[in-house]
């Protein structure tokens, strides 16, 4: 197996080399992107995480608590206007109980709701064993940003959708 992938990357390096270039440079910014975070056996321990805060918008401050079991599903909790609301997102589904919008009972989410929340779920992030999990990454470049360079991975996800 080990041959003929080689003799894979040999064809395509002919046929193709800034595909394999541009893979090989993807590959090499995930492995910094790993390491800056722990590395594999720090990422692997991940198993739940508690964060909590405020957010702040016009005259209004929302105190929430978002709760993560890693690829289990997750839990966010907040009031508006003294109103307690939540929402309830699994590996299979999602509900939201928002009765300032007049959400009165828990209400299943959307599919496109759903998907946005689900990617979430993976506290690992989606580079990290990006091909276990069935996703496609590409470098798209770089930028500069206050005098730094910034590398673009386009992140293709196994639901289809994209991150950049």
């Amino acid at each position: 197996m080990n041959q003929f992938y080689f003799l894979c990357r040999v064809i395509m390096l002919f046929l193709f080399p800034g595909i394999l270039q541009a893979q090989d440079k993807a590959d090499e910014i995930i492995e910094k992107h790993v390491t800056a975070l722990g590395g594999p056996a720090r990422l692997d321990s991940l198993q739940s995480v508690i964060m909590e805060g405020t957010i702040r918008m016009q005259n209004f401050e929302i105190p929430l608590k978002r709760s993560i079991s890693n690829n289990l599903g997750q839990r966010l909790d907040f009031t508006v206007g003294g109103l307690a609301c939540y929402i309830i997102v699994t590996q299979t589904a999602g509900w939201n109980y928002m009765p300032f919008y007049g959400i009165s009972k828990p209400t299943p989410m959307k599919p496109e709701e759903f998907e946005m929340y689900t990617y979430y779920n993976d506290l690992q992030g989606p580079l990290y064993k990006y091909r276990e999990k069935g996703n496609i990454v590409n470098f798209e470049g770089t930028e500069t940003a206050v005098e730094k360079i910034l590398y673009k991975l386009l992140v293709k996800l196994r639901s289809g959708s994209h991150v950049l």
